[in-house]
């Protein structure tokens, strides 16, 4: 080595980084992806299950049995995230790292119990949310987890989509050189690849484009509970905008709310001046409606939920904020053995009680669902606290509802409550709002054009997210464009025949490339600069 000594001392500084950098990767693969201590590594599939998933999907279902139908939207359970994309159809999924604020906002306002903010399914199986929507169909993978199709779906068929399995058979026979197989052979790979799904479709849909002919503001939007606001987008429109040739829905909405008395169930569990306290896992507590309802959906809500996790060692020498009936104690504690007590204490050292998040399972005779609940440290928390489950629709009253709080700790909110929603006059209602409907609709990448009349001034909603990014031309005539109903595209559309054309663009593109340009010549500038000085030097 021919350098100087300040070289040498640079040349070892940035290896001594480059080294530390390289531990600190190789460290954090190891605790994270090792199969050993890492829980990384079994969030992972095997590439065959990465295909199946690919090839066997409820998009693909979809998309065979819509061929015809222009751009249809659909909903369910259990979706495979981002199919739809990869099939080229819309549904309800969603998965990115990045999201829109006005689709957060809405679920937001809605109290959905789907908590972050990037990923979610649909709207918890909710009938109005999904209408507005404009599904045509509902699909739900058979054996997959407790769903209830909404109000108005009718089941159709049961759909089963095996390309794999055909595939594999077709591998075989190759491998095998032969033009036949044993029915052994062919059951047991379709056995095995083959998904099952219930399909439904929606007796009440809703095109991509309706029409309001009322609308209201923020300050009645503000004023009402979540599922009010969900039912009032069947009556009017919710914009932050006033219009002088549309009329302002005034009329009072009504209270969803049902009374009930609850019981709590064993003495694992009590209720508090701020919420319920559990001393073991799984307590549950009863809920009995004092109200006959039929016909209705059921949903059970809390409002400003919160939970703090108690470890068991803390119940025996805790306060009686933690312990309330005293169910443990320091001589209960002396009779344990001591791998017990050893037990104990290691998960009190190592804070096994879940700290990031919590289920509460809500459950009657007929669906079971769970909250799980974010604690406002996780990662993932987007700071909500106002969480509503829907159990679905049924015609006869609604009975018991059980609710099992899966951890044991401190659980606090405002309010617990149960809402039943009639569908009296639902059908009324959707027929009302695609009177006027957008027609020869043309959706086109960035673009979206179509044609609609009606006979008086209307408010068009356009079932698409709103961003900033969208310019609208009614007669090629530029149109503000509204925010409706917290998160859909909405335009003013006065009386008559008009061409609608929406065009999207994303926001401040022209303006980064600028500034990434302006970025690139500032660099090359700066090299160029730098070896002129470097030869100036070199001279000198």
């Amino acid at each position: 080595y021919n350098g100087t000594d300040s070289q040498l001392t640079n040349l070892a500084k940035s290896l001594s980084l480059i080294g530390i950098v390289m531990t600190g990767a190789i460290n954090l693969a190891f605790w994270s992806l090792s199969p050993d201590y890492g829980i990384t590594y079994s969030e992972y599939i095997e590439n065959d299950e990465a295909l199946d998933e690919w090839e066997n999907n409820e998009a693909r279902v979809i998309k065979v049995l819509t061929a015809d139908i222009g751009y249809p939207r659909y909903t369910g359970s259990g979706l495979v995230e981002n199919a739809n994309m990869i099939n080229g159809i819309s549904n309800t999924q969603y998965y990115w790292s990045l999201s829109n604020a006005y689709m957060n906002a809405y679920r937001r306002s809605l109290s959905m119990r789907e908590l972050i903010s990037y990923s979610y399914e649909g709207y918890d199986d909710r009938t109005t949310p999904i209408a507005l929507t404009g599904s045509l169909y509902y699909v739900a993978q058979n054996g997959a987890a407790s769903y209830v199709p909404p109000y108005g779906f009718e089941r159709v068929d049961s759909v089963n989509t095996n390309v794999t399995g055909e595939k594999r058979i077709s591998e075989l026979k190759q491998e095998l050189g032969t033009d036949q197989l044993s029915d052994e052979q062919v059951n047991k790979i379709r056995n095995g690849t083959s998904k099952e799904y219930s399909l439904f479709k929606n007796n009440y849909p809703l095109p991509m484009g309706y029409c309001y002919d009322a609308y209201f503001g923020k300050e009645t939007w503000d004023g009402l509970d979540p599922v009010q606001k969900q039912e009032s987008l069947l009556k009017a429109a919710y914009v932050e905008a006033r219009f002088d040739d549309i009329s302002e829905y005034k009329k009072e909405m009504p209270d969803y709310e049902v009374p009930y008395e609850i019981e709590y169930n064993g003495s694992e569990i009590t209720s508090s001046d701020s919420g319920v306290i559990t001393t073991s896992d799984k307590a549950t507590a009863t809920i009995h409606p004092t109200k006959e309802i039929p016909n209705a959906e059921i949903y059970v809500g809390v409002k400003w939920l919160g939970f703090v996790p108690t470890a068991k060692y803390d119940l025996y020498f805790g306060s009686d904020e933690i312990d309330p009936r005293r169910l443990y104690n320091r001589t209960n504690w002396d009779m344990l053995s001591k791998s017990e007590q050893k037990s104990i204490l290691k998960d009190k050292r190592y804070m096994t009680p879940k700290m990031e998040t919590s289920d509460i399972i809500v459950n009657d005779d007929y669906v079971e669902k769970s909250i799980g609940y974010l604690q406002p440290e996780s990662c993932y928390s987007d700071g909500r606290h106002d969480l509503i489950v829907n159990l679905g629709y049924r015609e006869e009253p609604i009975g018991d509802i059980t609710i099992t709080f899966d951890e044991r700790g401190v659980y606090s909110y405002d309010a617990l409550s149960v809402y039943a929603v009639p569908f009296a006059g639902f059908a009324q209602k959707i027929s009302h709002l695609s009177a006027d409907s957008l027609q020869s609709t043309q959706l086109d990448t960035n673009t979206l054009t179509g044609s609609i009349s009606v006979d008086s001034p209307k408010l068009l909603c356009v079932a698409i997210p709103y961003s900033t990014g969208w310019k609208a031309y009614i007669d090629d005539v530029a149109s503000d464009v509204y925010c409706i109903n917290e998160h859909y595209i909405g335009l003013h559309v006065s009386e008559g025949t008009h061409s609608i054309r929406l065009q999207y663009s994303t926001p401040y593109k022209k303006e980064g490339a600028l500034l990434s340009a302006i970025g690139l010549i500032g660099f090359a500038a700066v090299i160029l600069f730098g070896r002129r000085q470097s030869r100036l030097l070199a001279n000198s």
